[in-house]
């Protein structure tokens, strides 16, 4: 038996000298610029000693910068597991790759280890990507609970959106009205009160204060763009067309998702003038841009007419399965808007259920088709508390 036991401690020992010759293999390969020499080196060393934790850190730090965010992310979990720190930046890695239930697990992960405040934030916003919000307001009451007063305020905004998302919208405005106490001028505060004030159908009050967010920040792009993206769920086409140019004005690239609003705005204020202005503009901004074959590249080729919404869809599904969510979010919002700007609003009606049954609460397209839904005589949802996705 002694003698047994020598073997495979002598066995075990070798094996572990052949995975650090091949660390080592893999830094000769790295200095050289071999990328994939070196991925391969620890990917063999990993095979031979499957516990040795600075070969995943190593392999998850070479994927990162390969833009491999899901492996990497896997990688550095490997390495956590068995004794390098790594949970936080393997939360954000999962983040980036939209895997969100991954991404609140190892959150999770990293708030045991350290107690940091910020491992929290990460694991609500997690949660609340991945449409688990209730769960994501049980984290934002501790994160409240934890903050100074004036640090709270911005998780008291996030947490009153949060609530409203699902239904709850006076005990949004509470957490809005404490915030603003304590900082009187904050601008996300207003826009998340005028959006709750928007769901409830109290559309000037709503709209009142976004124009109060939007006069503290008048030369920030972004502010007209969110202001213009009110005007349009609220049913003021030109206005929001207006607010829309402003901001692209300001910063052509303020956001690519305004030039698919300024036409879907334009188009329906029903000026045919207007509606060729658009298709022009969009196409123009869509041939600028370096990437074309990307996601919002088919967002804008359906809204052009090169795709069908069939092929949309399609792509959307193409997604992996953490980005699909998100992007069947958008493609049945879109799909919608263009619906009713053909006048088929039955069929914008079922493709703004659908975009809304994604629970993707973060995504302008959710609020879009929320908006919509309560507009609408056939589906009208009622704004009041129990206005909750299903």
């Amino acid at each position: 038996m002694k003698t047994l036991t020598a073997l495979l401690l002598l066995v075990a020992a070798a094996s572990a000298g052949d995975a650090l010759e091949l660390l080592r293999d893999a830094l000769t390969k790295l200095e050289a610029l071999d990328k994939q020499g070196a991925e391969n080196s620890l990917s063999a060393a990993i095979e031979i000693e499957p516990r040795l934790a600075k070969a995943y850190l190593a392999r998850g730090r070479l994927r990162a910068h390969g833009d491999r965010y899901e492996e990497a992310a896997r990688d550095l979990e490997c390495a956590s597991r068995l004794g390098e720190d790594q949970w936080r930046r393997a939360a954000a890695l999962y983040a980036i790759a939209s895997a969100h239930d991954e991404a609140a697990h190892a959150y999770a992960q990293s708030w045991k280890v350290t107690g940091e405040i910020g491992d929290l934030i990460g694991l609500a916003d997690a949660r609340a990507s991945a449409g688990k919000v209730e769960s994501a307001l049980l984290a934002y009451d501790e994160i409240v609970r934890r903050s100074s007063d004036m640090k709270a305020v911005e998780h008291l905004v996030e947490r009153a959106r949060l609530k409203s998302a699902i239904g709850r919208h006076e005990a949004g405005i509470k957490d809005v009205d404490l915030a603003l106490r304590r900082i009187p001028r904050y601008s996300r505060a207003y826009r998340v009160r005028g959006r709750i004030r928007i769901r409830q159908g109290r559309t000037e009050e709503g709209l009142a204060n976004y124009k109060t967010a939007t006069a503290q920040e008048t030369a920030d792009p972004v502010a007209h763009w969110i202001f213009g993206l009110a005007q349009y769920d609220t049913g003021d086409w030109g206005g929001a067309a207006r607010s829309f140019e402003r901001a692209i004005a300001v910063q052509r690239d303020v956001h690519d998702y305004a030039h698919l609003y300024l036409f879907l705005a334009r188009c329906r204020t029903g000026d045919p003038a207007k509606r060729m202005q658009a298709s022009r503009e969009l196409m123009k901004f869509l041939e600028n841009r370096k990437r074309r074959d990307d996601w919002f590249g088919n967002l804008g080729a359906f809204l052009t007419g090169e795709l069908e919404a069939s092929e949309l869809l399609a792509a959307a599904r193409k997604g992996n399965k953490h980005t699909q969510r998100e992007h069947l979010c958008e493609a049945h919002a879109y799909i919608a808007g263009k619906a009713l700007i053909a006048g088929q609003e039955p069929t914008a009606r079922m493709h703004f259920r659908k975009a809304r049954e994604t629970r993707v609460v973060s995504f302008v397209e959710f609020n879009t088709a929320e908006a919509e839904l309560t507009r609408m005589v056939t589906g009208w949802v009622k704004p009041d508390e129990s206005d909750a996705p299903k």
